[in-house]
């Protein structure tokens, strides 16, 4: 069996952007994957549910399904893995914390 393991992740935990609309929302999150699949990044991680969770915004904030996204992500990117939320935290379940992946979470305001 092959395991694939996660080095360095670029998360992707909201979809909330100054000056983006629902009409240019995927454009925006694509350019991310794109930058970080020349950048070196292994993974783009997006999150697994369809509402925002408490901490990162209201219930009310752009979600996209996720695999839907990844589906998406992947026609315009080549070298990273495109992975859902929940296989991060299914990582830390499996392996120790100090060989957990490094992920770098975007930065986006309301």
């Amino acid at each position: 069996m092959v395991q694939i393991v996660t080095r360095l992740c670029y998360q992707i935990p909201n979809f909330t952007y100054p000056d983006t609309d629902s009409s240019t929302l995927l454009d925006a999150i694509v350019r991310q994957a794109v930058e970080a699949d020349n950048s070196g990044f292994d993974t783009v991680m997006v999150m697994d549910h369809f509402y925002q969770l408490p901490g990162l915004g209201t219930p009310d904030q752009e979600m996209i399904e996720c695999y839907t996204l990844l589906s998406a992500l992947s026609q315009h990117t080549s070298k990273v893995r495109p992975a859902d939320g929940w296989e991060r935290w299914s990582d830390h379940l499996t392996r120790s914390r100090s060989s957990a992946p490094n992920c770098w979470h975007t930065a986006s305001t309301a």
